[in-house]
């Protein structure tokens, strides 16, 4: 899972870990949604903060696109 958070590691509403949709794959790509909503344009311009939860996993890179 995923959660974006502003500069002070607070969630951004709409983009916590709890609405983040689950996904389990072993893709090179990956679209991360949150309750089926993947948009991002609304954060352009911000400075953003990623977190990502793992659980067996490893995280080699990511992109935005």
């Amino acid at each position: 899972m995923v959660e974006i958070m502003d500069i002070y590691h607070k969630p951004l509403e709409g983009f916590n870990r709890n609405r983040c949709d689950p996904f389990s794959s072993n893709r090179l790509r990956h679209r991360v949604s949150w309750r089926g909503q993947s948009n991002l344009k609304k954060l352009q311009g911000k400075i953003i903060r990623l977190k990502f939860y793992l659980v067996g996993a490893q995280l080699y890179a990511f992109e935005f696109q």
